[in-house]
């Protein structure tokens, strides 16, 4: 992770941890048994917009995954920008390109600007990447055995990540999202009261760690979304939305056999004009308009997550009782997924520990 003077130790963000129910361990595992192959490393196509709650603990995480990860940044305001470039910048196979204005923006427009970076890897698998959605089991391993099955796409089955009440008021006692940068001259570096950088990166994206404050998810849906690819002769990005594979994909190959899972954390920016004013609007700005991004307000009018909100002094309504739905420990429902992985007809280990700092 970065800092202005330089790499910040993700351990512990200095805050104590929000109550952890004795249900809700941390959950470890014993090294696979079938460690994915050394010469296969995925490259990654990363559209990302005001992520910066998220970004640091992602590339933690995950960046030894990739040859090459590709982040299209649709940001505009500078600070946003510079945040995301300077934490890519701290990882060797991250470039950070900037989205710029297109005619229109899709899931197939915006993703084929990474194919700048990326050129014409045929027979390479790319992993469709998130800065939300985290990964217990490794798409290495994934994509090898979809090799061996003669398989070019695989769908992934996500569990989703909500707050809870407790949860979400103990990230907002933080005080995370103030900002850092508060002079009237954004340009300036240091603050001249205390010392302190003005440029530096946010404490949310120095120090928000989002398996240590957010422990629940929701076990009811079941849907499946694609992630993993492998690019082949004739393939290529068109401009249909809400299609993050290349809409033109010649002898296309799914299993349903063939599944995985990671973890989709649906809130993800808690500050408070994302959240309570409904004065930020990531997705609009975006233009892709998907997912919940800041604009929490629109999200919570969506007719299928049915998430809602109180008025600015209350803070939130649980997610939970307003669906008549009950939280589940994602350690947990990562241990049965895990455990279930291995039963059937691909044998998709899981590889890294649900736990702060643990990373493939």
């Amino acid at each position: 992770m970065w800092g202005w003077f330089g790499p910040l130790s993700l351990a512990d963000d200095g805050a104590p941890p929000p109550a952890r129910s004795a249900a809700c361990p941390h959950w470890t595992l014993k090294p696979p048994s079938q460690p994915p192959r050394p010469e296969l490393q995925l490259l990654g196509i990363m559209a990302t917009f005001a992520d910066s709650w998220f970004l640091s603990a992602w590339l933690h995480r995950h960046h030894a995954l990739f040859e090459r990860l590709v982040l299209v940044d649709a940001s505009t305001d500078p600070l946003q920008l510079q945040l995301s470039r300077r934490v890519c910048q701290q990882y060797t196979v991250c470039r950070h390109l900037q989205q710029g204005t297109l005619t229109s923006a899709t899931d197939q427009t915006v993703r084929a600007i990474a194919m700048q970076a990326l050129g014409e890897p045929v027979g390479r698998w790319i992993l469709i990447a998130h800065a939300d959605e985290f990964y217990v089991q490794d798409p290495r391993t994934v994509a090898a055995e979809a090799d061996a099955m003669g398989v070019n796409e695989i769908d992934f089955r996500p569990m989703l990540a909500m707050p809870t009440p407790d949860e979400y008021s103990a990230i907002r006692a933080r005080q995370w999202h103030v900002e850092v940068a508060q002079a009237a001259d954004a340009r300036a570096r240091f603050s001249p009261e205390s010392g302190e950088p003005l440029l530096a990166l946010t404490p949310a994206t120095v120090a928000f760690e989002p398996l240590k404050w957010l422990q629940h998810h929701v076990a009811s849906y079941t849907f499946l979304e694609a992630r993993l690819f492998k690019w082949g002769k004739g393939m290529r990005w068109g401009t249909k939305h809400s299609l993050v594979t290349p809409e033109f994909f010649p002898n296309k190959k799914v299993d349903p056999a063939l599944t995985g899972f990671f973890v989709h954390f649906k809130v993800h920016d808690f500050g408070a004009g994302a959240v309570l004013n409904c004065s930020y609007d990531p997705v609009k700005s975006a233009e892709l308009r998907t997912g919940s991004g800041g604009d929490s307000c629109k999200f919570a009018r969506s007719t299928w997550s049915r998430i809602h909100w109180k008025n600015a002094s209350q803070g939130p309504q649980s997610y939970y009782a307003s669906t008549n739905r009950k939280p589940h420990c994602v350690s947990a429902g990562i241990r049965a997924k895990c455990s279930a992985a291995t039963q059937g007809k691909a044998r998709l280990h899981c590889a890294v520990a649900w736990r702060p700092g643990a990373h493939f």
